[in-house]
């Protein structure tokens, strides 16, 4: 049996596939971000940046965490294990939060070391915590 579809009907159809497809992708990667920014090695590591003296002269205070590249291959988390990077803005100058994090016997996360990348013309790392028992 033919098909009474024309051309015009099928681009419609397939441009509203398109569509969903886009905003579906959409809200995934948003709702990953929520749930990393919600993660308790996500508080406890912008805390540390927070109470951090030299992080906080080079990047001014506020400092906002950004959007998440969660399909970057720099960033990796699962249920036991998470090595991320997290764009941030401050007063004076951007930067990118570098972290990783295990989960421990207890089931509890724990940072094992915390960096931050200065995104200006000096560039550079400032060292913001590193547990020396480090076995990633």
């Amino acid at each position: 049996m033919a098909s009474n579809l024309s051309m015009n009907t099928l681009l419609k159809y397939a441009s509203a596939g398109g569509v969903a497809c886009v905003v579906m992708a959409s809200l995934h990667h948003l709702q990953m971000n929520t749930r990393i920014k919600n993660a308790q090695y996500f508080k406890d590591a912008m805390n540390l940046l927070q109470e951090h003296k030299a992080a906080d002269m080079v990047l001014g205070k506020p400092v906002n965490s950004g959007y998440i590249d969660v399909f970057s291959s720099k960033n990796y988390a699962d249920v036991n294990k998470a090595n991320l990077y997290i764009p941030l803005k401050g007063t004076k100058t951007k930067g990118e939060l570098f972290f990783n994090a295990v989960k421990d016997e207890n089931d509890k996360w724990l940072l094992k070391r915390v960096e931050l990348e200065i995104k200006d013309n000096l560039g550079g790392r400032i060292l913001i915590f590193d547990n020396n028992n480090s076995t990633i």
